[in-house]
C-alpha cells in the first residue's frame, strides 16, 4: 500500500512538473525553445556523482530581465534533463532557504535576481482607472469593478503581511551558513545587482554592478585557457553579443577571484570603450566577464553573459554555464580558484 501511495505521489509530482514545463515553454515561445534544443550540450562535462538538485531562484526587486529570466528558467530544466547533471526546481519560495528546506539543495541558481534579496515582496497597490483616458462607459465600468477587486486583495495581503514577521536576516544568515559548509552558487548576469546593503553577498558572489556601456558585439578574452570550464572554447577568445557589465564599488578584485573571462579592452574599437570618468570605468581595462572563487567551502561561479535571450542558444555559452554548475556541484575537477593576475 505504501509503495503503490508513493508511486502515485511520484507521478503526480511529474505531472505537476510537466504542466509547469509545458506553460513556461509556451511563454517563451516554440521557435526559441527549437533554438535551445538544438544548441544544448548531449552530454555533461563531467560524469554527475548522484542525482544533484538545484533550484533556480529569480526574485526581483529591481530591473527586471524579463525574456531572460523565463528564458533560464525553461533551459536550465531542459540542460538537467538532457544532460543528466542536476535537476532543477524552478521557485521563488523564500521557505527554500530555511535551514531545514535549503539542506535539499546541491547549488542555487541566481537567475538575474535583482535588489534585496531574501525579502518578502511588498504587495503593490492598483491603480484606479483614469477617467479621463477611458473614455466607453461601459469599459470604464469594467476597469472600475477590476480596480476594486484589485484594491480588496491588496488590502488582504497587507493585512497578512502585517501579521508576518521578517524573516529576511535568519534567511540571508541561513544562506550563508549553507554556502559556506559547502553549497554551490551560480550567479547569471544580474546576480551582481543585488543587495547593496549586504556587504557579505557581494563579497561571496564577487563584485558589484557599475554600469554597463557595452551591448554589442564585443571580444571576449579567454584569461584561464587550462580551466575545465573554459574548455569550449578550445583556449582561444571569442566575440559575442551581449550586455558587459562593469564592477567598481571595493569589491570585486583580481585578488580574490579567478577570472576565467573578460572583455578584451585593447582589441575594442576606440569608440566603443567608455571615458574613465563614467561609473564603474577602470583605469587598468580590466572588466571581468565570470569567474570563479570559494566562500568558505562552498563554490561560486558567475558569468555576467545573460542579459539578451540569444545567450541562451549559444551552444558556447551553455556548455561554460553547465561547465560552471557541475563545478559548483562538485562534479568537475581540476578547476584552478587561486587569483589570476591580466593577461597581457
Amino acid at each position: 500500500m505504501r509503495k503503490t501511495a508513493f508511486v502515485l505521489c511520484v507521478a503526480a509530482g511529474v505531472a505537476v512538473m510537466s504542466v509547469w514545463a509545458g506553460t513556461a515553454q509556451a511563454a517563451v515561445g516554440a521557435d526559441k525553445i527549437e533554438k535551445v534544443k538544438k544548441a544544448l550540450p548531449e552530454k555533461p562535462p563531467a560524469q554527475p556523482s548522484k542525482q544533484h538538485k538545484i533550484l533556480v531562484y529569480s526574485y526581483c526587486g529591481g530591473f527586471v530581465h524579463g525574456g531572460a529570466i523565463e528564458m533560464a528558467k525553461v533551459v536550465l530544466p531542459m540542460m538537467g534533463e538532457k544532460s543528466g547533471a542536476f535537476t532543477a526546481v524552478v521557485s521563488d519560495d523564500l521557505s527554500n532557504f530555511e535551514p531545514d528546506k535549503i539542506k535539499e539543495f546541491d547549488a542555487i541558481v541566481l537567475n538575474n535576481t535583482t535588489g534585496e534579496l531574501l525579502k518578502a515582496k511588498a504587495p503593490r497597490k492598483p491603480r484606479p482607472p483614469d477617467a479621463k483616458k477611458v473614455k466607453d462607459a461601459a469599459k470604464l465600468e469594467q476597469a472600475t469593478e477590476k480596480y476594486q477587486k484589485d484594491l480588496a486583495a491588496f488590502e488582504e495581503e497587507v493585512k497578512k503581511a502585517q501579521g508576518q514577521p521578517d524573516r529576511s536576516e535568519a534567511l540571508r544568515q541561513s544562506l550563508m551558513d549553507w554556502i559556506k559548509a559547502g553549497g554551490g552558487i551560480v550567479g547569471i548576469h544580474a546576480a551582481t545587482d543585488c543587495s547593496y546593503q549586504w556587504k557579505e553577498y557581494g563579497e561571496m558572489i564577487g563584485g558589484w554592478f557599475a554600469g554597463h556601456p557595452w551591448n554589442t558585439l564585443v571580444p571576449v578574452r579567454n584569461d584561464d585557457p587550462t580551466s575545465p570550464i573554459n574548455a569550449v572554447f578550445g583556449g582561444k577568445g571569442f566575440e559575442v553579443t551581449d550586455e558587459i557589465y562593469q564592477f567598481n564599488r571595493g569589491i570585486y578584485s583580481r585578488e580574490k577571484q579567478r577570472v576565467l573571462l573578460s572583455l578584451d579592452y585593447e582589441k575594442m574599437q576606440a569608440s566603443d570603450k567608455p571615458a574613465l570618468k563614467k561609473q564603474g570605468s577602470r583605469k587598468d581595462g580590466d572588466y571581468a566577464v565570470s569567474w570563479v572563487k570559494m566562500h568558505g567551502k562552498g563554490r561560486v561561479f558567475y558569468c555576467s553573459l545573460g542579459h539578451g535571450d540569444a545567450i541562451f542558444w549559444n551552444p558556447q555559452v551553455l556548455q561554460h554555464y553547465l561547465a560552471g554548475i557541475q563545478w559548483v556541484l562538485g562534479d568537475l575537477k581540476g578547476v584552478e580558484t587561486a587569483p589570476n593576475p591580466i593577461q597581457k
